[in-house]
């Protein structure tokens, strides 16, 4: 069946059992497919789905109302369940970025994909607890102001340590100062 026309204080119910589309929307001309009360929802005319615009800029353009902030949720399952929520941004299926929510350790991830789907066992290189009391690196070094580091953590430029470095072994070059428990700072002219 066809409709062509508009409908006014009208509740349209689709119901179907075949395996065609139970809602098929076409659209000869240029204006948008779908435009729900004024820009609440869009989809137009190339595609692009807006949500809080009228002209979405991107395949998907989420924006909140003026003076309000932006809020997207992914829950993984119905809100309240141990499940896992998950978000990739790819370059194709198994080659991207993917967050993770893991609802069952309560904790969060960010790894890096490589030749795996974002639902398998993908690189977790930073765990972070839900109660943010930590932070983990858990794959390969960490670098700061250094893009290839070398070593577990590796520092290019000045570093401030507050508290205790502890240790079995410890390695300095160059110009060193120490602090003494007594509040005298040694120099140190170590291997070198």
């Amino acid at each position: 069946n066809t409709f062509s026309g508009a409908l006014t204080g009208t509740t349209i119910a689709l119901s179907t059992n075949t395996s065609a589309a139970s809602l098929s929307i076409t659209n000869n001309g240029s204006g948008d497919l779908i435009n729900v009360e004024t820009s609440k929802f869009v989809v137009s005319s190339l595609g692009k789905v807006g949500i809080g615009t009228s002209a979405p800029a991107a395949n998907l353009d989420v924006r909140a109302p003026s003076g309000q902030d932006g809020l997207i949720v992914l829950y993984g399952n119905a809100a309240g369940t141990e499940a896992d929520a998950r978000l990739m941004l790819a370059e194709s299926a198994n080659y991207g970025m993917t967050f993770e929510y893991d609802g069952v350790a309560n904790v969060g991830y960010i790894g890096m994909n490589d030749n795996v789907a974002p639902t398998g066992a993908w690189s977790k290189r930073i765990r972070m607890s839900r109660g943010g009391t930590e932070v983990a690196f858990t794959a390969g070094n960490v670098g700061i102001g250094i893009s290839a580091p070398s070593y577990k953590l590796d520092v290019n430029g000045t570093a401030r340590l507050s508290g205790a470095l502890t240790g079995t072994s410890a390695t300095f070059s160059g110009l060193s100062t120490l602090g003494a428990a007594s509040g005298l700072t040694t120099m140190l002219k170590l291997n070198g």
